[in-house]
């Protein structure tokens, strides 16, 4: 069967382009989240525009053990991946006034939390802590 008599491959790129148009169309939340360290009580601050993104980075480099953190990833070695916890610290509440930009209010976010961050548990070694989008 072929694209113009409904074969699968065809139903396959329907599927596919509508689960890229819900991606696409889906609400990003932005928010600031931290990787745990429980053995050691290490800490690595993170955020993002829409944290699905990063918290599913941070997830797979964990456990694949290919932490771009140099001292995460020895951490990882020796204490192994269940020793880490991935925790939502807050997420900017989102609002329908015109005015409202989500980059802004993350950034106040990130600040409050850096300001809380004891540099010296941190995997962080500077105050950048936002991932890509």
């Amino acid at each position: 069967m072929d694209g113009k008599t409904g074969s699968r491959a065809g139903d396959s790129r329907a599927q596919r382009a509508a689960i890229r148009r819900e991606y696409k169309e889906r609400t990003k939340q932005p928010g600031v989240f931290r990787v745990v360290n429980a053995k050691n009580g290490r800490v690595l601050l993170g955020s993002g525009l829409d944290l699905r993104g990063p918290l599913n980075r941070v997830a797979f480099e964990l456990d694949m053990a290919m932490c771009w953190n140099a001292d995460m990833k020895q951490d990882l070695e020796t204490h192994g991946r269940d020793s880490f916890l991935i925790e939502v610290l807050e997420k900017v509440q989102l609002s329908d006034d015109p005015d409202f930009d989500p980059e802004n209010e993350l950034e106040t976010l990130e600040q409050k939390y850096l300001e809380q961050l004891d540099w010296s548990t941190a995997y962080n070694k500077d105050r950048h802590i936002r991932y890509p989008s």
